[in-house]
Parts: C-alpha cells; structure tokens; sequence
C-alpha cells in the first residue's frame, strides 16, 4: 500500500514537471527575439537585435519522505500502595495485540524494576518495533515491600496469592478475601482494562531474574 502511494506520487510529479516543461517551450517559441528596425535620418536603416530570453525550467518536483512513526507513551498512575506510594503505569505503543509486564511483585524480588524502566526507553527510541503491538509496563507493583527489603506488602500480605482464583484459599498470609490488597486490586484494574495477550511476571528467587 505505502509502496503503492509513493510510486502513484511520483508519476504525479513526473507529469507536473513534464507539462511544466512543454508550457515553457510553447511560451518559448511564441517568444522568439525578434530584430527591430529603427529609423534615423542615416539613408541606410539600422536593424538592432533584441536580446534573447532567458528561460528558467523548474527543477523537478520530489516526492517528500514518509513522516516518522509517531509513538504514543502515556505515563500514568495505576494505584497506591497501602503506604500511599505510587504505582507507576507506563503504556507505549497503540496496537491491538497487547502485553502486560510486572515486577517487584514481591519487594524483595527488585532487580525486574530496573529492567522494564530500561526497556521503556530502549522501545521509545525504536518505535518500529512496535508496529501493531501495545506494552503495557507496571515496572513496581509492591513499592512499600521495595521500600522495606520484603516480600509481602506492608500488611504482610503475598500480593502473588491475593487475585481471584478457583484454588484460593483466604488466609492472613494470601489475604482474608480477594483483592483485598490495594496493590492487587490495581493490577487487576489494569488487567480488565487492556485484556492483554500475554502477561509477563518478573520475578527473582535464586539470585537470578526469572519470567
């Protein structure tokens, strides 16, 4: 399609130039300098030949180059933690095909936050690659475990066990009823909203970044 639009642009300029080129000849050759005869009181008369025109042909016209993919990133706040911090939300891209990426679901599991804030940036510079596509980045979902060093929120809650599930179980540890946790019930929000693709959870356990 793109191919097609430029080569149809280019046979336009092509013509605009072609006729431009034969709307001068005309005028050209409807122009030609002619001599002119003056009179005097000499008995032989004096023919002086008028200067030629200089004709200036325009340079061809050029087809402009396609405009850079505009990439939209939309920076926003997805929740607060209990603690009142903020849950940063980063959406790049506007396709239909979406993926969701988390860390620091667990705090003391951190090393994933640096990583998604590093790939936000590198997708920012390179838009082509996201041709059709929407990432969907929650670089820190538990901020107050971060803070601490720990892994559970800072009502000692696993925010991993806290979404609904058929198998759930409630319980101080996983929460006394689902999404009871603020940081919980943002991903969820998240989760509803974009109904992504595929998720992708971060997650550190043996001194390595696992997914």
């Amino acid at each position: 399609m793109k191919q097609t639009v430029e080569t149809l642009f280019s046979l336009v300029a092509l013509l605009v130039t072609a006729s431009s080129i034969v709307s001068v000849s005309k005028v050209s050759e409807s122009r030609q300098p002619r001599a002119v005869t003056v009179v005097s009181d000499s008995p032989t008369p004096i023919e002086i030949a008028a200067p030629a025109e200089t004709l200036v042909v325009p340079e061809p016209m050029r087809p402009e180059p396609p405009p850079k993919r505009r990439l939209v990133v939309v920076r926003e706040v997805a929740g607060e933690s209990v603690e009142g911090r903020p849950i940063p939300l980063i959406t790049i891209g506007s396709g239909e095909y979406t993926v969701l990426l988390m860390a620091s679901i667990h705090g003391n599991e951190a090393a994933g936050t640096p990583l998604l804030e590093r790939l936000a940036g590198l997708l920012e510079q390179e838009p082509d690659r996201l041709a059709d596509r929407t990432i969907v980045l929650m670089p820190i979902v538990n901020p107050d475990g971060v803070a601490a060093d720990r892994r559970f929120n800072s009502r000692d809650v696993d925010l991993n066990r806290n979404f609904p599930a058929t198998n759930r179980q409630n319980s101080r540890r996983y929460g006394m009823e689902a999404l009871s946790e603020p940081e919980a019930l943002a991903v969820f929000q998240v989760m509803s909203r974009f109904v992504p693709n595929h998720i992708v959870t971060l997650h550190q356990p043996l001194e390595c970044v696992d997914y």
